[in-house]
């Protein structure tokens, strides 16, 4: 009797510790190991043959003392909140809804000004982009203007080394 759980308490014990002691705290307080399992089983069973009659354990009287929300109770004492009226109720949850949409509020208008933020950042980037453009198109205009000047200045100056080379190898 109890072999498989002992086979189970074998099992844990090896390869998960942590869960061992968590599933047989009782077990091991009371010094039962999985080898001893099948002998507490076997106790157990000769003790309920010897005398088979179960006697119910008397039932203590309690009495709860109620101070406020505070309760004491065969010695020990805890807190219970008293019942609230649905009017309490609905203004508690309206309070909670309340709550929330400052919150949301709160996090929309951060929202918003993030997005200002942004907006402004990119409005500057765009004039930057925009002054140089202006730039650069001043210098292709002025590129453009003078370009066929500067290529009837360049054909003239290619003529004249041409000349000058020819002249320098005595062909002239």
């Amino acid at each position: 009797m109890g072999t498989h759980v002992a086979e189970y308490m074998e099992m844990l014990e090896e390869e998960d510790p942590t869960k061992y002691e968590a599933h047989f705290a009782k077990f091991i307080a009371a010094g039962v190991n999985g080898g001893g399992v099948a002998d507490m089983y076997s106790k157990a069973h000769e003790s309920i043959k010897k005398n088979p009659e179960h006697k119910p354990k008397k039932k203590e009287e309690v009495k709860n003392v109620r101070k406020g929300k505070m309760i004491d109770c065969a010695g020990k004492t805890y807190q219970r909140n008293v019942k609230l009226t649905l009017k309490q109720r609905k203004e508690k949850v309206k309070q909670k809804i309340a709550r929330a949409q400052a919150k949301m509020l709160a996090a929309a208008e951060e929202e918003l000004t993030q997005a200002k933020t942004d907006l402004d950042q990119t409005n500057k980037e765009i004039l930057g982009l925009h002054e140089t453009e202006t730039d650069l198109h001043e210098s292709c205009d002025y590129i453009l203007k003078n370009f066929f000047v500067r290529q009837q200045a360049r054909s003239a100056e290619i003529d004249a080394l041409g000349e000058a080379k020819a002249i320098l190898s005595g062909m002239k």
